[in-house]
């Protein structure tokens, strides 16, 4: 099962919800044969739209928080589920009853045949522990701003080490080859081969 978090809430309390309203489903329907298939998306719930907000207004109904704050989809006898959650706060039993809702669906069952929702009876009191199953909302790691002014001082530091570093390396060199030379000089116009330069 591969669970694909896009909400404000930690995919680690997510996936302890959903890998524990799975196994209380199957002592019910039997084992799911194909759970290592599944692909679960979740998502934010969508924001009312501008013309939605302007119609509240309009007939002076309090907006609620959210449009559809739980909703989800899965086709019959799929392998694929979606499901929308609210960005501020959760409902376990709802996010649970979402999840098994949809699953019944990928089991191959209609609407006709199942019900629409569990009832809290059913959905088992398991969800009532805050301690073993919290939702929490994800940590927001902001990234440290970078004067970029210093980042390119530092650059341009970094590039005169390496272009003096080079510069030694090449002044060893000059001086070595230079020592080489003048030695074959020595040699050579002590042999008369060439004619040594005053």
């Amino acid at each position: 099962m591969e669970i694909i978090n896009k909400t404000n809430w930690r995919t680690s309390d997510l996936k302890k919800i959903i890998t524990r309203a799975f196994a209380e489903d199957d002592k019910v329907e039997g084992k799911y044969l194909y759970r290592k298939y599944l692909v679960i998306k979740i998502f934010n719930a969508t924001p009312w739209q501008k013309h939605f907000l302007e119609h509240f207004k309009k007939k002076g109904i309090p907006v609620p928080r959210e449009r559809r704050a739980y909703t989800g989809r899965a086709f019959l006898g799929g392998y694929r589920m979606i499901m929308k959650l609210p960005s501020n706060e959760i409902d376990k039993r709802m996010l649970v009853k979402i999840f098994v809702h949809e699953l019944t669906h990928i089991r191959g069952y209609r609407h006709s045949k199942m019900g629409y929702w569990l009832t809290d009876k059913e959905a088992g009191s398991w969800m009532d522990d805050d301690i073993n199953y919290p939702v929490r909302q994800k940590e927001i790691k902001l990234k440290p701003k970078v004067d970029l002014q210093v980042k390119r001082y530092e650059h341009a530091l970094a590039a005169v080490k390496d272009k003096k570093s080079k510069l030694k390396r090449l002044q060893n060199q000059i001086k070595k080859w230079t020592q080489k030379t003048r030695y074959y000089e020595h040699v050579l116009a002590a042999n008369g081969k060439i004619k040594k330069e005053d």
